[in-house]
């Protein structure tokens, strides 16, 4: 799936994976930020919620994939199965992410999601990136794994943990810019940015050991 070419300068490769990925999250602002403030009071809502978050984020999968495999292909070895993957991942992760992060909650204070607009919660970005990361790690992961032929196991659970770890950043980062009253696109591409940055340097890891690069 993935191989860095023999010629490859591994700073260049880092900088394009964290552009491509920047520009990818401004030209499509992360759903969840449209939706940050949209007050969730019954459990028929979270469907629609999700539908919303996963047709959004497939749009926004496949720029950032498109991308990544646009620079990648100077410096890397790269299928275009890339671009599917990139948008399978954005798409699953986020909407699954905010079903089991507000399903959490409302199990939890079972009230909540019951009281039909008298008790509420707000979209749970912070745990939706969170997971949504993770689990868009996951399934990269899978489609890499051909490409982690060193210690597989633990690289990939490494990608996994590193792209949870990028996309937390990444909400820090958009919390950073509504604070300041930033438009949203320039939030999610912040967020973008954050995150290209940490995922860059653990697919730096990921490869830079790997015989034949």
């Amino acid at each position: 799936m993935l191989h860095i070419k023999p010629e490859t300068k591994l700073f260049r490769l880092w900088l394009s994976w964290t552009i491509a990925t920047a520009l990818g999250w401004l030209l499509v602002v992360y759903p969840g930020l449209n939706l940050r403030d949209e007050a969730v009071f019954a459990w028929n809502m979270l469907p629609a919620m999700a539908w919303k978050l996963f047709l959004n984020t497939i749009a926004l999968g496949l720029i950032v994939g498109l991308l990544q495999y646009l620079v990648l292909r100077f410096d890397t070895r790269i299928s275009n199965w890339w671009i599917a993957i990139s948008t399978v991942s954005y798409a699953f992760g986020s909407s699954l992410a905010f079903l089991i992060s507000t399903a959490g909650i409302g199990l939890g204070n079972p009230r909540t999601l019951s009281s039909q607009g008298e008790e509420f919660l707000s979209m749970p970005l912070a745990l939706t990136m969170l997971i949504g990361g993770a689990l868009a790690g996951l399934i990269q992961a899978y489609a890499l794994k051909n490409s982690f032929s060193v210690h597989r196991g633990q690289k990939t659970l490494l990608w996994i943990l590193g792209t949870a770890l990028g996309w937390s950043l990444g909400f820090f980062a958009t919390s950073y810019g509504w604070g300041l009253n930033m438009p949203l696109y320039l939030q999610s591409a912040f967020a973008g940015l954050i995150i290209g940055a940490v995922t860059g340097m653990f697919l730096l890891v990921q490869l830079r050991d790997e015989p034949n690069n």
